[in-house]
Order: structure tokens, then C-alpha cells, then sequence
């Protein structure tokens, strides 16, 4: 189904996109003075194409049974797009009041589906600062409307019609429009880096083995003009302070033990953070958007995280029903079940005929499923979609940003870490939030005690080790 869909989406794509599209892929294939390959002409076509399809491609590449030559398109999609000239570059940026960079780096630090980024000097204060200028590219607003439009058209019609039965496909269109305004969004991201520089930015110590190193997660400061502390209505650039470091990719290749420290590192401190402590979320942690920077004299990592467009905090009332459910379905109790479920689907029903209806399929179906048998959290999910209630976008978010971070695991060939730290975390944080009463926690003592401790924590980690599947 997944294969049919892109194959039919790309060619109603295509049929329905603006014309200078069709203009750009023209002259881009010309410009080969050759044939180009299969592979080279998808290419050509996606680098050319509106940041929407990007973000759909992006997404669908992460799933299963697409092909190797879509999965490596899709792996040179998430780090590098269509480049703006540096002309015009310069002159847009030589534009914006309140800034005075002495130099601009012709060459892009990075070029995605909807920003560039230039290293630049910037003169504050008298002194030269290192610095990162990272825009929007021109004209991208509309072309992202455009490619949203495309897409809803496109699967109403065929759902429609039938032809495509992908359970949460709306979700996932819902959600790849969310993610794409809140991407060209750049005040709000400004924003949400400031509140990661109070909230996210954190120091911790890491143990693979007998080792332990020391990890800081780093968020670059901002530079607003005019050295002011307010953020000005319509931000043409964000600019922020020049945090280097190698890709991950890099690291794995150098040292696995490295490698190890900085997949533990990452995916503790994104799961304890969204599900366990503030709720900030970074939903599009590619390798693109962090680097690393290992201290040689006494083997700290620094690991800096970037672009804050795709960050959202997520609600607590979420996280709560989440671990709820993640505990209730390690222990096949219907009634937490049905509890949880009601109040994560979005429903105009009354709050008490909606748990009733709830309570009816959840009961249904663990009748249907053998005692023997372990209940991954997701059926639950795939369940509330199949009869028809909508899921939260920021559920779809959770699961998307989770499996991102899975495959830090996955790159250095230790596919349970993030359910291993999944595991501790539940049982750590919840001693820890019941002890100091953290308003922060998503969990009342309450539901600890319903759900006990053996379910929470055996719960906790399938949840997060099966939820990352839901979408498939």
C-alpha cells in the first residue's frame, strides 16, 4: 500500500504542481549535457519540487518496503536541498537592519527543503564573532501552501475512492502541514531555541561498560539586532553562535565506542525530556540538525543541537495518558486502557459515552487475544484509528521524533538501547518525581500506585520500543 501510495502521489504531484516546477526540473536536466540516470532524474525532480514533498518523502522514506534507491534519496533529502545562489544570498542578508557582518561564507554550512545556513562573521560590541546566518529560502511560504493543498487533495480523493487504505495516513498529512508551518515559521523558532537554551540544554554523565564520560547537550545562543533582547515580529534571518562539531555518521566511523556515548546520550536525554521532564520535544533530529564535538584531553562530548522548527512541547495530559497507557497495556487492565484511550482520541462525544464506547473495544478485543499473548501498545492505537476516532497530532509528532532518535541505536548496530533506557528511566524517574513531588512528571501518585510499579516498568519500555512502529 505504502509503495502504491507514493507511486500515485508523485505522478498526481507532478500533474498538479505549479509550472515553474516543471521550468526548474527542465533546465536542471539540460544543464547534465547527458541522460541522466533513473535515480539522477528523481533526484533532479525532488530537489526542484516544494518543501511539502520533501517532508512527505522524508517521512515515508523512514518506513519500510520502499526500495533501497528511494531510502538513499531520501538520506540526501534530509541533509542537503537546492541550494539559493550566494548573489542573492548576500543581498538579502546585507538587507537586514541591525546586523553588521564583516564576512559571509560563500559556501552553504547546509541547505535543506526549507532553510540555508552560512557561517558569517558578525561584529558585536567591536569584536568579530563566529556566526551562523540561517534563512528561509525565498518565495517558500506559498510553495509550502501549495504542496500541503496538493497533498489533502490528493488522499480525500483517494480514500475517496478507495484505492488507498493506509491506517493514519490523515494524520500523517495533518501532521506533515504542521511540521511545515511550524519549519517556516522563524520568529516561533527563535522562540522555541530560546526556551531550549533554559529548559533543554543540559550536562550528564554516561556509562558504557566501565567507562563513564561526560555529555552536555548545547544550544547555540541567539544574536538578535542591534544586540537586543527581543525578537522583532518578522525575522528575516536567525542568527546564532557557531557551534561546530563532526556528523554522527563520522564518529561511527572513527570510534564505536564514541559512537556508543553519543547514541546513549541522545536518546536518554530526548526521552527523558518529552516524556519524563520538561515535554520539549525536537521532532526532526536527522543527522543534519546535530553535530559532535569530542574534547581530546578528557574525552567529554559535546553534542550541539540545531534547528529549533520543528520543537514543540508536548502537553502533559499527553505524556500522562501515554505512560498510562504504556503501563495499563502491560497489564490487560481495560478499564486504565479505556481510560487513557479516551483521553488522547479528539472526540465531540460526552466524555462519559465516549469511555463507554472505549471500554467496549478495548474489552472486545483483549477478549479476542490470548492470555499468552504480549499486546504491543500500538495495537491499542492502530485500534482507535481503524474505528475511526483522530488521534492528537502531537501523538503522530512523538512517534515520528521517537523513531528518529531509534535509529541512532539501530546506526551502531544495538537495536534495544532505546528500550534498555526506556526501562530505567521509567522506574528512575518515577522514584525520583514521587519523592521530590515534580510538578514536571506526568504521572499523580495516584496512577503509580493503579498501575504498580512491575507493570509501569516493563510497560514503559515496550511502549516506547513498539510505538515507534505505529505509522507503518
Amino acid at each position: 500500500d505504502l509503495q502504491k501510495f507514493v507511486k500515485l502521489f508523485l505522478n498526481f504531484y507532478y500533474q498538479n504542481v505549479h509550472i515553474d516546477v516543471i521550468k526548474n526540473i527542465i533546465s536542471d536536466t539540460i544543464s547534465l549535457r547527458r541522460e541522466p540516470s533513473k535515480e539522477e532524474m528523481v533526484k533532479i525532480m525532488f530537489l526542484n519540487s516544494g518543501p511539502g514533498l520533501g517532508k512527505t518523502l522524508q517521512q515515508l522514506g523512514k518506513e519500510p518496503g520502499l526500495g533501497d534507491s528511494i531510502a538513499k534519496l531520501m538520506v540526501i533529502l534530509e541533509s542537503k536541498g537546492k541550494a539559493v545562489p550566494f548573489h542573492l544570498v548576500e543581498e538579502f542578508v546585507n538587507e537586514q537592519n541591525g546586523y553588521k557582518f564583516t564576512s559571509i561564507d560563500q559556501k552553504a554550512l547546509g541547505t535543506g527543503t526549507v532553510a540555508q545556513v552560512h557561517k558569517a562573521t558578525l561584529e558585536v560590541n567591536g569584536k568579530e564573532i563566529e556566526t551562523v546566518i540561517r534563512f528561509i529560502k525565498p518565495g517558500l511560504d506559498q510553495r509550502a501552501e501549495d504542496d500541503i493543498r496538493i497533498l489533502t487533495k490528493f488522499v480525500d480523493e483517494m480514500i475517496e475512492s478507495g484505492v488507498i487504505k493506509i491506517p493514519g495516513i490523515k494524520n500523517l498529512v495533518s501532521g506533515i502541514g504542521d511540521f511545515l508551518r511550524l519549519d517556516l515559521d522563524l520568529k516561533g523558532t527563535m522562540l522555541r531555541q530560546l526556551d531550549a537554551l533554559k529548559l533543554y540544554q543540559n550536562s550528564f554523565y554516561e556509562r558504557v561498560g566501565f567507562k563513564f564520560r561526560k555529555i552536555s547537550i548545547l544550544v547555540p545562543k541567539l544574536f538578535l539586532p542591534n544586540g537586543g533582547n527581543e525578537i522583532e515580529d518578522n525575522p528575516k534571518i536567525h542568527v546564532q553562535q557557531l557551534l561546530s562539531g563532526d556528523k554522527f555518521e563520522k564518529v561511527v566511523h572513527n570510534n564505536k565506542t564514541d559512537a556508543r556515548f553519543v547514541a546513549q546520550g541522545m536518546t536518554r536525554h530526548w526521552f527523558e525530556q518529552v516524556i519524563f521532564e520538561s515535554g520539549i520535544m525536537h521532532g526532526d533530529l536527522h543527522q543534519g540538525n546535530f553535530a559532535i564535538d569530542i574534547v581530546e584531553k578528557n574525552g567529554k562530548i559535546d553534542i550541539v543541537i540545531y534547528d529549533y522548527g520543528m520543537v514543540e512541547t508536548v502537553k502533559k495530559d499527553i505524556r500522562r495518558a501515554f505512560v498510562r497507557l504504556a503501563g495499563a497495556t502491560s497489564g490487560r487492565d481495560a478499564e486504565i486502557l479505556a481510560e487513557s484511550l479516551s483521553s488522547l482520541v479528539k472526540s465531540d462525544e460526552n466524555k462519559s459515552k465516549l469511555y463507554n464506547d472505549i471500554f467496549k473495544i478495548v474489552d472486545a478485543s483483549l477478549e479476542e487475544i490470548p492470555v499468552s499473548k504480549k499486546i504491543p501498545m500500538d495495537h491499542w492505537i492502530k485500534l482507535m484509528i481503524k474505528e475511526g476516532y483522530q488521534i492528537p497530532d502531537q501523538l503522530v509528532t512523538l512517534a515520528r521524533g521517537a523513531k528518529l532518535v531509534k535509529q541512532l541505536g539501530s546506526i551502531i548496530g544495538y537495536e534495544k538501547l532505546s528500550g534498555r533506557i526506556a526501562r530505567k528511566l521509567a522506574f528512575k524517574e518515577t522514584i525520583e518525581a514521587l519523592v521530590e513531588r515534580d510538578g514536571n512528571y506526568p504521572l499523580m501518585a495516584k496512577d503509580v500506585i493503579q498501575l504498580g510499579y512491575s507493570n509501569l516498568k516493563s510497560g514503559c519500555v515496550k511502549a516506547f520500543d513498539k510505538f515507534m512502529g505505529i505509522f507503518k
